[in-house]
């Protein structure tokens, strides 16, 4: 629907101020990029008219001006406009403080428009409007990277989500939610599973059913067991369901502190695999979360040492280690070798929890550190530029600007329907249709008067033919006959059909037979009268003697000719004669 800004910036320093350079040269069209965009959305999703698109240019204009650094672009904006639009299936009128929230929350986690939209419209299902959704948004994404967490994975299962409040209730509400996310993206464990499970166990039959398979399996089931837990957890604490499946299932792995091997028993595999059906899951993810939540629990076990420290910085570090030989073990910043988590000082734990700094800034502020070197210098070039342009686009000043341009558009048309009447066009039509039909044969005759006539008679014969069909300028005709193959030669000014055209004397630059103006030079051919006639002692052929009367000088330019090659060449020797005697005539001279 919009014309999206894909290029991902320079790839060398001086492509970046190239860009900008460029940017600088395109100014008008940025500023009426803001009412193309805002038309677009009004109109495609809205269905809205004039002052709807105004106002929403305006809101554009605002935040892309306060994103400027960042290199939103109106394209951007409007896109995430368009898609919360489309997705709420109302018209949804959001300010540019909402927008700004929005935006720098896809720029931090990577999220395109209609990611951010399903959020957006996610929390509004669940009874949040679009301030506090951003809010909450913002708070899940720093959530999110304090667990050391791939935060924009983890919005996506947000938005996919967030309705399952509607239908369950979960501990602590949308902070109970966002935890079973975590939970999920942490050990790999299917949402839908658990909610699937969770309709089911609404029925107290099927509670009681599953509790009485999970007691005769055995095992560290836990409140599985319990028909009434079970019931109580599918109504009021989803987040609780999901804990107390991960929990079975791990209890099914066993852990060799020797080798460092997660492994599962045949015995386990059987009861695991038992569990599986009983729950309705697969039992090949349930196995992979089995070890993914026992190798966290011997994680956790690792770090009790952190005491001092909370459960979150503890499930961050969780999160972030890796298991060698046996040993949970991190890699220090600014430190080659991994760490043992039993060897960590209270500097070097504070140091890994820098890494995660998303979690204590701004969702901008965070977008602005992820700029490369390059797209800092481009986009703070370019910022003053996209803040005069929003400026423009946010005031009124957009209309003494629009109505400049639209002017200077009435102008050029009627200029245009001056010179352009109905009789024009029709001839226009013609012209065209002869020149299909018999442009081969045009192309034809000139090349062959290049190469029997001299370039004189060429240029003149097809600058006449367009200025007589066409009733176009001299001008035109010069310029246009340089682009025709073989006249590229001829400079404007000093080539024959310059001359020709500009009403000046027939001295060419250039010479018939495609020769390079490079090779010529003036030649003085000689003082011819009446009484010292030239003779021709080696043309093959009967030629007439040459026998002018002339006072002056004659100056021959063309390709290196000569005396001898005049004497050698019959055709330019009887072109020269016919050019000579053709400049005579016109000046009123008699020949012999």
């Amino acid at each position: 629907m919009f014309l999206q800004d894909n290029s991902g910036g320079a790839d060398s320093l001086k492509g970046a101020f190239q860009n900008a350079a460029q940017a600088y040269t395109q100014l008008q069209t940025a500023i009426l990029e803001f009412d193309k965009a805002a038309k677009s959305v009004s109109a495609d999703v809205f269905g809205q008219g004039a002052v709807t698109a105004e106002n929403m240019r305006k809101t554009i204009a605002k935040t892309v001006s306060k994103m400027s650094e960042l290199g939103v672009s109106t394209s951007d904006v409007a896109t995430s406009m368009a898609a919360i639009g489309t997705i709420m299936q109302r018209n949804v009128y959001l300010t540019s403080q909402q927008l700004d929230n929005f935006i720098a929350i896809q720029k931090a986690t990577n999220l395109t428009g209609e990611e951010m939209a399903t959020l957006v419209e996610g929390f509004d299902s669940i009874g949040v409007g679009p301030t506090q959704a951003a809010e909450q948004i913002e708070s899940a994404r720093k959530r999110a990277a304090s667990l050391g967490l791939n935060t924009g994975q983890f919005l996506k299962t947000v938005g996919d989500n967030v309705k399952l409040i509607n239908s369950y209730n979960f501990r602590n509400g949308v902070e109970g939610f966002t935890n079973m996310v975590a939970r999920s993206q942490a050990l790999r464990i299917n949402m839908a599973d658990v909610t699937s499970l969770a309709g089911k166990l609404l029925d107290p039959s099927e509670a009681i059913n599953l509790a009485a398979e999970f007691q005769m399996l055995g095992g560290a089931v836990g409140a599985l067991a319990d028909p009434f837990q079970l019931m109580n957890m599918a109504q009021n604490d989803l987040d609780g369901l999901q804990e107390s499946i991960v929990n079975a299932a791990s209890a099914a792995v066993s852990f060799n502190d020797k080798t460092g091997d997660f492994s599962i028993s045949a015995t386990e595999m059987r009861r695991l695999r038992a569990q599986a059906q009983a729950l309705g899951m697969d039992y090949e993810e349930l196995s992979n979360t089995a070890i993914k939540a026992a190798q966290k629990q011997e994680a956790l076990s690792q770090l009790d040492f952190t005491s001092v420290y909370d459960d979150d910085t503890k499930e961050f570090l969780s999160n972030i280690g890796q298991f060698d030989g046996g040993e949970l073990k991190f890699k220090i910043p600014g430190q080659d070798e991994l760490k043992s988590a039993t060897e960590l000082t209270s500097n070097e734990i504070e140091l890994l929890k820098k890494q995660q700094e998303g979690a204590n800034m701004s969702a901008k502020e965070v977008a602005q550190q992820q700029l490369t070197v390059l797209q800092k210098i481009e986009e703070t070039l370019k910022k003053p530029l996209r803040m005069v342009t929003a400026g423009v686009a946010a005031s009124d000043q957009f209309d003494s600007t629009v109505n400049g341009v639209t002017k200077g558009a009435v102008d050029a048309a009627a200029a245009i329907q001056e010179t352009l009447t109905v009789e024009n066009v029709q001839k226009s039509f013609d012209v065209v249709g002869k020149v299909i039909t018999t442009g081969a044969g045009l192309f034809a005759d000139t090349f062959d008067d290049f190469a029997n006539k001299g370039a004189l008679a060429a240029g003149t014969n097809l600058a006449n033919s367009f200025i007589s069909e066409l009733g176009i300028s001299r001008t035109a005709v010069q310029s246009a006959i340089t682009q025709i193959p073989g006249m590229s030669n001829f400079s404007a000014g000093t080539s024959t059909v310059s001359s020709l055209l500009t009403g000046g004397g027939s001295g060419a630059s250039g010479s018939g037979g495609g020769v390079s103006p490079s090779s010529i030079t003036a030649v003085n051919v000689a003082k011819v009268t009446n009484t010292d006639p030239m003779k021709v002692e080696v043309v093959r052929g009967t030629f007439d003697d040459l026998n002018v009367t002339h006072t002056g000088t004659i100056q021959l330019q063309g390709g290196g000719m000569s005396l001898q090659s005049l004497q050698t060449d019959p055709t330019a020797l009887s072109n020269l004669t016919r050019m000579i005697q053709q400049e005579l005539s016109r000046q009123g001279t008699t020949y012999n």
